[in-house]
């Protein structure tokens, strides 16, 4: 990975970040004012916010360690991601199971874009 690769990934990733971050805080505001329900919030937005914080950290800040962490935890939420995905589709609720994988799939590539900035960094 060149120079120039990793900038273009590094904004990349962060604008996917951003967004990721943007709909985490949306969907809570939603599920609190509108659909009147707090777990989501508890259980699914705020550790994904903190995720995704964390991955905006060290893409801004180039830190190896930090880039390290962040793509060990999304290859986790990835693999469990696919999983679940393939486990809705065999259920009542299977639309939104392909919904599931591919969330799984974009997250994916964010994860590969961060091991391969791992890479880079490391050689520097």
């Amino acid at each position: 990975m060149t120079e120039q690769s990793f900038t273009k990934a590094r904004i990349r990733s962060l604008t996917t970040l951003s967004l990721l971050l943007g709909s985490c805080v949306f969907f809570s505001v939603y599920d609190l004012i509108v659909e009147q329900i707090w777990w989501s919030t508890a259980w699914i937005y705020a550790p994904c916010s903190l995720i995704f914080g964390l991955g905006f950290v060290a893409w801004n800040n180039r830190s190896l360690a930090l880039l390290k962490i962040f793509g060990w935890i999304l290859l986790g939420i990835n693999l469990f991601l696919i999983a679940y995905g393939i486990l809705l589709c065999i259920q009542a609720e299977w639309l939104w199971g392909p919904m599931t994988i591919g969330f799984g799939i974009l997250t994916s590539l964010l994860t590969i874009t961060t091991f391969s900035a791992t890479k880079h960094l490391s050689s520097d």
